[in-house]
């Protein structure tokens, strides 16, 4: 009995090892599609092949396993491959094109506090206008008009769109109409929603691309970031030294509330920024 089962272990260690060999040419195979992608200027994330991968997988298994344990299984693997796997090849980030102009990165986007009165957001776009900055998200026109601002929002009249990945009947029209869009997602593990949201912008002719993920924990914006060549803002719930440090850990840009009372703080967020952003 106890040799027959060390036999079987030896078996399963064996095809282990090819499993082990296996993935690591698929690494390699994958590596080479993401620079062969680069170089020809194509999305770097097909949600349809994706699909129409484990589509096959499925339909080629004859079991034991049951359809719904392949695809338990292989679904994290293609998730791995698809956002956390790093190739060699490098990023280079495009801008977001505005009208005439093409803010540097990193960007900072100022929101006023929730439930700001009138004057509270006339101080902060007064502040992000003092120290240079150019975003700021309110459903405000005239204000931005008024302080020379780009204003981002969720409306047909702002300029830079900002549309949640969930609104796919949205995301089509606004590919047609090759507005600039800032692509928002609802949680840190929505990496995957945000590059299929992506793919459709590109697939109608939108370039004008950027996206949001929330949360200050580095790892998850830093997958999505290596993912795409499109900038990647990071909307954080914390004051300026959470900013600062995102900024520091390599982020394209923050979101975040901005307190008119605290102006030395806000100030040094933005130098920070502009720090980068002539490096």
């Amino acid at each position: 009995m106890k040799a027959r089962l060390n036999a079987l272990r030896g078996r399963i260690d064996r095809v282990d090892a090819r499993l082990l060999d296996l993935l690591h040419r698929r690494a390699a195979l994958v590596s080479r599609a993401f620079r062969a992608k680069r170089a020809a200027g194509v999305p770097l994330f097909d949600a349809g092949r994706t699909s129409r991968l484990l589509r096959r997988l499925l339909a080629r298994s004859e079991g034991p396993l049951s359809r719904d344990e392949i695809a338990r299984l292989v679904r994290p693997i293609l998730a791995f491959f698809a956002l956390e796997y790093e190739d060699a090849a490098p990023v280079a980030r495009r801008a977001v094109a505005i009208g005439r102009a093409r803010p540097a990165f990193p960007w900072v986007v100022a929101v006023p506090p929730h439930g700001a009165t009138a004057s509270t957001r006339r101080q902060v776009a007064r502040l992000v206008r003092r120290c240079g900055g150019r975003f700021l998200a309110t459903p405000d026109r005239a204000l931005c008009a008024r302080e020379g601002l780009l204003r981002v929002g969720s409306d047909a009249g702002a300029d830079l769109l900002e549309v949640g990945v969930g609104d796919m009947a949205r995301l089509k029209r606004l590919a047609r109409g090759r507005r600039a869009v800032l692509l928002s997602a609802g949680g840190p593990a929505c990496g995957p929603a945000l590059l299929e949201a992506t793919a459709i912008l590109e697939r109608g002719g939108c370039r004008s691309i950027a996206l949001s993920l929330p949360g200050a924990e580095p790892a998850a914006w830093r997958r999505l970031r290596a993912r795409t060549d499109y900038a990647v803002l990071v909307a954080l719930e914390g004051g300026t030294r959470a900013a600062r440090a995102a900024l520091r850990a390599g982020a394209d840009g923050v979101m975040l509330e901005v307190d008119p009372d605290r102006p030395g703080s806000v100030a040094a967020l933005y130098r920070a920024a502009a720090g980068k952003a002539t490096r």
